[in-house]
Order: C-alpha cells, then structure tokens, then sequence
C-alpha cells in the first residue's frame, strides 16, 4: 500500500495542479486577448496614438500577468485537494479496516486449511481478513455462525449462491441452519480474496 500511495501522491498532485494551471491559464489569456483587441482597435482607428496604445499593452499584460495563479498558489491548490481527495480518506478508511488502493482483493484464502470437525454449533471468526477455522465440517442440520472480529464490513456468501450472511460490522454474527448436506466454497463479497470451505456432512 506504501508503495501504491508514494506513485498515487504525486500522479494527483500533478493532475490538480494541471488542471488548476490550464484552467487559470485560459482565463488570463481569454481576458488579456479581448482587452488587447479593443486596444489594437482603438489604434487602427486613430483613437489613441503609439505611444499610448504601448503605455496600455504594457499594463494591460502586467495585469493579467498578475492575475495568473503564481506557482507557490498551484503547489498549495495541489497539497489542499490531495490531502481532501486521497490523504484524509486514506487515513479515515485505514482506521477502519479498509484499503483503499486493494479494497476488493485484500484477504486470505484459509479453504485448503486442515478440516476442523464441528458439532451441532460451529463457530467461525472473521478476523485479520480471513475466515477462522477456514475448512469446516458439519452434519447435516447444524448451526454455523459467522462474527465479525475486524473493524471491516465483512460477510460469507456461497460460490455457487445457495446461501449468504448478512453483512456484518465489527462484533456482529449471524447464524445459518444447513439442514441437508453440501460442500460450499465460500467467501466475502466485499473482499472476494477471503476464501473458505464448509461441508456439511
């Protein structure tokens, strides 16, 4: 993610600043083009004299030269909408949990984990992006929950669609009865790289 964030800040920080420069630059050159041509109209028709109509230019061009955006304005337009549209929303979904530059791929894959037996009641943890125990067994008519121990939304949803969780933030479970028997690849479909298998037995 480091890596992705030190290409990402500068590939925006240039973009911004582009566009703030193109945008500014348009501007000046619109407004100093049509004031150069009334000037250049009033000395076609004998309105002003040489002199005068060079007086004018100049001003008229420090002027509009004054109005450009200088290149410490662009730096800084650059840093504020960085750090509004990537720094702080990096910051605010990394203290949630969630990546921003790897969203949907984050997570492990615990499916080819040793096959943990369970009873009557299964229990699996969601935790650090993957499904613990990752290969579960069950008979037929068992109950397996699902909690939520990240601070991400995760959930567990069938490969072939028979079934789901519900979408489950930190601290949340739900419970699913699986009454006939199945093998089930599972994953989250917020982070479709969290794989895990159950088979009920």
């Amino acid at each position: 993610m480091m890596l992705m964030m030190l290409w990402m800040v500068p590939f925006w920080a240039g973009v911004i600043a582009g566009a703030i420069w193109f945008v500014f630059s348009l501007r000046r050159r619109g407004s100093g083009r049509d004031a150069l041509e009334i000037l250049r109209a009033r000395l076609a028709s004998g309105e002003i004299g040489g002199d005068e109509f060079r007086e004018r230019e100049a001003a008229l061009k420090r002027r509009t030269g004054a109005r450009a955006l200088p290149a410490r304005g662009l730096i800084v337009a650059g840093a504020v909408a960085i750090a509004v549209l990537v720094v702080i929303p990096a910051i605010v979904m990394a203290a949630n949990g969630w990546d921003m530059w790897d969203m949907h791929g984050r997570g492990r894959n615990t499916s080819d984990a040793p096959a943990v037996q369970g009873g009557s009641q299964a229990n699996v943890r969601i935790e650090n992006f993957s499904f613990e125990p990752g290969n579960v067994e069950v008979p037929a008519g068992a109950a397996v929950t699902w909690t939520n121990e990240d601070s991400a939304p995760h959930d567990a949803t069938a490969r072939n669609g028979d079934w789901e969780t519900e979408r489950l933030s930190e601290g949340q479970s739900d419970t699913l009865t699986f009454d006939s028997s199945g093998e089930y690849d599972y994953y989250c479909s917020i982070h479709p790289s969290m794989k895990a298998r159950l088979v009920v037995r």
